[in-house]
């Protein structure tokens, strides 16, 4: 789970080296932000900021009865 506007490194940068690297691209990311992002991403979930806890609980509880992980969400569509 990471917010999207940050100050060093913003969300989509952060989402590109993720899906990048085949260490870490099968793992499903989860945004939040109070102004989401427009364009379609590979994201799990994007929560709008205010959100109770038990809204991102249950976003992760989704994210996480999806499996199996997939690996194609992988940018240069290497496989792990």
């Amino acid at each position: 789970m990471s917010d999207w506007m940050m100050p060093v490194m913003g969300g989509e940068e952060l989402l590109h080296r993720l899906k990048s690297s085949p260490a870490f691209c099968a793992i499903p990311v989860i945004a939040m932000s109070a102004l989401p992002p427009v364009a379609p991403l590979p994201l799990a979930e994007i929560l709008q900021k205010p959100f109770p806890v038990t809204g991102m609980l249950n976003a992760i509880k989704r994210v996480l009865a999806s499996a199996p992980l997939r690996v194609d969400r992988c940018i240069d569509g290497s496989a792990m």
